[in-house]
């Protein structure tokens, strides 16, 4: 990293530092897997390479980032850092990536303001440590555009390479492609440059056969086996605009993607910047305007058709746009006041010290949040599910006979750890019943008479219709009359009962 960073400003060392220091922090915490990352690494770690290939249920992610994961569980072993080791890469360069192609559209102080955001957001930190593929998505986002920018028209083999490798690693990679794709293909087109107008045709044409071959294959197969998450983010689609409703909705859905996965402390008066910016942009430079939305365009385009959701972790990939349209909007700002006020100059490259002051207030007022945990998760560990210290406490606790009752969305995490611990069970799955709290009454009846029976819970939700009441809570309501509560531990995100059901909970 350090050749790659020894012709950079200082500045920019130390934003890209900062990021390298706080990513490296959240991953080396080993925070215990939660819910959806448990699932994804039993996935990974019970089947070959090939067996990979052919099913892509409960969990959806592309061939190649199976791959990767399998790849690092071969050499690593099947460990929460052997899992997290290409996000956390995947975070690390993404930081190195940025910086280089903010460069291209922002002036090289705005380059770096725009750095030091990127390197603190805290979702880009959480997500280059999760057992998911949204920080690889990220990544290859930013290698898309930075060797697209760097080498067309000059290399064409090294953008085909790249076009017709990521589609098989990353599914938002299409989006980037074609993007970056027709744009070139107009400013071609309209400038009359024949010669370039071939070359991104050709390209297309091979990075569309590549996508065309990674659909049938794979991306087909993921998308018929997963019909359920598809309805579980039905929200997220956006509606074709035809009505005021539709028009709000997508209001909406840009202030939420200004909170997450942008953190922005302040979403709408961020988002105005970002439209400052991107107004900035068009009267300076429509191309690179273009470069930065025509992803976004068509993101939203095949959200409109049920495909992609439109909302939070999927839109990882394009924070890099938003944030560089904010920072050309917030470098607007700056120099309106530069001019409206007197400046006095320093430093050899001509910085003026109320330059550092209205970058520092900018990052200061929309992020003061993300610092805020970024400071936190320094000192205090990041949990959301600590399942391991649950199976470490069933582990010590546990009799040879004893029986284990698995809440569903508790499934993934036990059998993941108890797999990590050595540890063997005598299991029994709980039903998911979202619509009927008798379907889980009649599930524990048939527990009676058992004398000693663990409950594992995480992950849990409200009870249908009475958001203040948790299913733990009405299956613990319920067992309390069923039998008697032995032993129970909680930690974070996650408890454990042990119930006797053949006493009665008032047996002398």
């Amino acid at each position: 990293m350090y050749s790659l960073l020894k012709n950079t400003p200082f500045w920019a060392q130390i934003a890209i530092y900062l990021g390298v220091i706080l990513r490296l922090k959240e991953y080396l915490a080993d925070r215990s897997l939660w819910l959806d990352e448990a699932a994804f690494a039993l996935f990974i770690i019970q089947r070959s390479f090939w067996e990979l290939t052919q099913q892509m249920d409960p969990v959806y992610a592309t061939i190649g980032f199976f791959w990767l994961e399998k790849l690092a569980v071969v050499i690593f072993g099947g460990s929460e850092l052997s899992l997290r080791f290409f996000p956390l890469l995947s975070g690390i360069s993404s930081v190195i990536l940025f910086y280089k192609v903010a460069g291209y559209f922002v002036s090289p102080k705005t380059a770096v303001f725009s750095t030091f955001i990127f390197s603190i957001l805290d979702s880009l930190i959480y997500y280059s440590s999760e057992v998911k593929q949204y920080s690889f998505d990220l990544f290859i986002a930013l290698l898309i555009y930075f060797l697209v920018l760097k080498y067309f028209p000059k290399n064409i083999w090294i953008l085909i390479g790249i076009g017709v490798i990521s589609i098989w690693f990353s599914h938002p990679a299409i989006f980037v492609l074609a993007g970056l794709g027709l744009t070139l293909t107009f400013y071609s087109l309209f400038s009359k440059n024949w010669a370039d107008f071939k070359k991104i045709i050709f390209i297309q044409v091979l990075w569309g056969l590549s996508f065309l071959a990674s659909y049938l294959t794979t991306i087909k197969l993921g998308l018929e086996g997963n019909q359920g998450l598809i309805g579980f983010w039905s929200f997220a689609f956006a509606p074709l605009p035809k009505s005021q409703e539709d028009l709000t909705w997508y209001f909406n859905a840009f202030v939420n993607f200004m909170i997450n996965p942008l953190n922005f402390s302040w979403p709408r008066r961020g988002l105005i910047i970002v439209l400052i910016g991107a107004s900035i942009l068009l009267r300076k430079n429509k191309l690179k305007l273009a470069l930065l939305t025509s992803p976004l365009v068509l993101t939203l385009i095949t959200s409109s058709l049920h495909v992609y959701p439109f909302i939070g972790r999927f839109l990882l990939f394009l924070v890099p746009s938003l944030l560089i349209m904010f920072a050309q909007g917030v470098e607007f700002i700056e120099s309106y006041v530069q001019k409206a006020t007197p400046s006095v100059r320093v430093g050899s490259q001509g910085d003026t010290f109320r330059s550092y002051i209205i970058y520092s207030l900018f990052i200061i007022l929309f992020f003061y949040k993300t610092i805020i945990s970024d400071i936190n998760y320094l000192t205090h560990s990041r949990v959301s599910e600590d399942m391991e210290s649950v199976v470490q406490y069933y582990k010590s606790k546990h009799q040879e006979d004893d029986l284990v009752y698995l809440y569903y969305a508790a499934a993934p995490g036990f059998r993941y750890y108890s797999q990590k611990l050595g540890l063997k069970s005598a299991v029994i799955m709980g039903i998911s019943s979202s619509e009927k709290l008798a379907e889980y009454a009649q599930d524990m009846e048939k527990l009676k008479g058992s004398r000693r029976i663990w409950f594992v819970f995480s992950h849990v939700a409200n009870v249908k219709g009475i958001p203040d009441v948790t299913e733990e809570q009405f299956f613990i309501s319920k067992l309390d009359r069923m039998g008697k509560k032995l032993d129970e531990y909680h930690t974070t995100g996650a408890s454990i009962y042990l119930y006797d059901l053949a006493k009665s909970s008032h047996s002398p």
